[in-house]
């Protein structure tokens, strides 16, 4: 789907939205925790300037239906 690479973090950023923006899926942030074990550690909002590890994913998008699960309503 897309290559790995690296992002800065802006101050206030979410891995969900970060996950959005890089992959079109909110679902990828799990993808982005397993290859950056130490955000979890960091809280919900991320500081500026720390520097993620966007894997590349193969799994296909999901498309929204009853079965999915949101992190935000």
């Amino acid at each position: 789907m897309s290559s790995p690479c690296t992002y800065r973090t802006v101050h206030g950023d979410m891995i969900d939205a970060i996950a959005w923006k890089h992959y079109g899926q909110e679902t990828a942030l799990v993808d982005i925790l397993a290859a950056n074990p130490h955000l979890a550690d960091l809280g919900p909002m991320l500081p500026g300037g720390i520097l993620i590890t966007l894997p590349k994913i193969t799994h296909p998008q999901a498309t929204p239906d009853s079965s999915t699960i949101k992190l935000w309503d």
